[in-house]
């Protein structure tokens, strides 16, 4: 990324409407936003005090993102030509370790979108070594504007290594979500950095179908070698509620609090 990528600036949100007169976004999208005042307050505030950090528009589908989390939501204009929600869904998504990165499928009119969320695991092994972090993948219907979770995965990532763990404290910079049209392949790359800031790449493939499933995991990690014996993928959504497994009831807290923002009962799956 180049240093002028990364810089922000502060500033209000500014929209053209259907007439062409330019109006500030809060008071354009004043009624997309009343939906969070109840939800989330932390989120309704960044929203309606100019702390938007990424704004798009595709089609009638608008993605709004701000430090604490983002959402897609379907709009329409009313009689009066005001800007309105397509329904009362909360489709807030708390922000992880990683911004959002997303990718518009236009033949089924959906928006696939990934975040990754990194932790300490509370029971780490001193041998061998492993990173972990969860991957969430999930997909907006722009049509019902609904979301869908396609996949939420636990990965653990073995390696050996003769360096000090403390050395090795891993960062994860945010992911790119490509889409190979031929291979019908979903990937999500992301770079991996140690402390002394020594370079990897991870790459994921997931392959699109009736269910999305990781079919391959890559890396190149020069400052440590893969432990594949100690690697592992767990699928999160399969989890029963009341495991025993010390690992997984963990894992299904987790799951709760963070990843699944948005509200199971009102989720419809296309």
């Amino acid at each position: 990324m180049s240093e002028y990528y990364n810089k922000q600036y502060i500033g209000e949100l500014w929209l053209k409407d259907s007439e062409g007169n330019i109006v500030s976004g809060s008071d354009a999208l004043t009624n997309v936003y009343a939906k969070y005042i109840n939800i989330n307050s932390s989120f309704y505030n960044e929203l309606t005090s100019n702390r938007i950090i990424t704004y798009d528009v595709v089609y009638d589908t608008i993605f709004v993102e701000t430090q604490y989390g983002y959402i897609f939501e379907k709009i329409y204009k009313d009689d009066l030509g005001v800007i309105q929600p397509f329904n009362k869904l909360n489709l807030l998504n708390v922000t992880k370790s990683t911004k959002v990165d997303y990718w518009f499928d236009e033949s089924l009119n959906k928006i696939y979108f990934t975040d990754l969320y990194y932790y300490d695991d509370f029971n780490r092994p001193s041998n061998p070594n492993y990173f972990e972090f969860i991957l969430t993948f999930n997909s907006f219907d722009c049509h019902y504007g609904t979301i869908k979770k396609e996949l939420i995965n636990n990965i653990k990532i073995g390696f050996s290594s003769n360096v000090d763990w403390n050395e090795l404290a891993f960062t994860m910079e945010n992911p790119k979500l490509t889409y190979n049209k031929d291979t019908k392949t979903f990937n999500i790359s992301f770079i991996l950095r140690n402390s002394k800031n020594t370079l990897g790449i991870v790459s994921l493939n997931i392959a699109n179908g009736d269910v999305h499933k990781i079919s391959e995991v890559n890396g190149f990690l020069p400052y440590f070698t893969l432990d594949y014996a100690n690697s592992e993928v767990i699928d999160l959504l399969t989890i029963p509620a009341n495991t025993q497994n010390t690992k997984e009831k963990f894992l299904y807290s987790l799951l709760g609090e963070l990843l699944l923002t948005f509200e199971d009962e009102i989720i419809t799956e296309i």
